[in-house]
């Protein structure tokens, strides 16, 4: 979860902001006050301003997201794995149905896409 994102305020905002945000948020969630209350994100909001509010938690919360997300950047994407494997799967079937059988074009159904012609 990305508490700034669940506040709805930048990674620079300061404590009056972060007091503002949390405050509009909990009166659009709140199941006392809000028209159509939401109790889930009413947690959230509350989750989210206790770590931001407390400026130890939030060096330490900032710490852990930026750690996460220099990782989650340095690591490939396995979408990314998934299709450079099945592109790679088509080209050897191609590759071999073009010597076993003599085709110029091959035309191979993948149950991701569709048809694909090579």
């Amino acid at each position: 979860m990305d508490y700034y994102r669940i506040l709805e305020i930048s990674d620079d905002a300061d404590a009056a902001e972060v007091k503002r945000a949390y405050r509009r948020q909990a009166m659009l969630f709140h199941p006392d006050q809000a028209r159509r209350p939401d109790s889930e994100r009413f947690r959230r909001v509350q989750e989210a301003y206790e770590v931001l509010s407390d400026p130890q938690s939030r060096q330490a919360y900032d710490r852990r997201r930026k750690a996460s997300v220099a990782v989650t950047v340095s690591r490939r994407s396995p979408i990314l794995e998934v299709r450079s494997r099945r592109e790679a799967m088509i080209r050897e079937v191609a590759r071999q149905s073009r010597s076993d059988r003599g085709a110029d074009r091959v035309r191979i159904q993948c149950r991701f896409r569709g048809p694909y012609s090579i």
